[in-house]
């Protein structure tokens, strides 16, 4: 499943997920707001949050990969965090 990573409505990125053994999810980030350590946080459909790792991006630009320990089928939102604001997300269909 492929999905687009908006900030303020543009579209900034792709978040890639992919459900196996190991399932995982690949982030790629080409126009952030700024650059910066941003927390990758996956929200399952119950409202649960959960802090999978972080990526750095510099040039406004990062990629990150990660394994998740839920199914695809439960991802509700990723999001990408500064400290306490949400500034990246991507939302899949529900």
């Amino acid at each position: 499943m492929i999905l687009a990573v908006v900030a303020a409505g543009e579209q900034a990125g792709t978040v890639f997920l992919y459900q196996g053994n190991p399932s995982w999810l690949l982030v790629t980030v080409t126009s952030a707001p700024t650059d910066g350590r941003y927390e990758i946080h996956v929200l399952d459909r119950g409202g649960v949050a959960r802090t999978v790792d972080s990526c750095q991006l510099d040039n406004r630009a990062g990629t990150a990969g990660y394994r998740l320990d839920i199914p695809v089928s439960r991802v509700a939102q990723v999001q990408l965090r500064q400290g306490s604001q949400t500034r990246l997300t991507a939302t899949l269909p529900g």
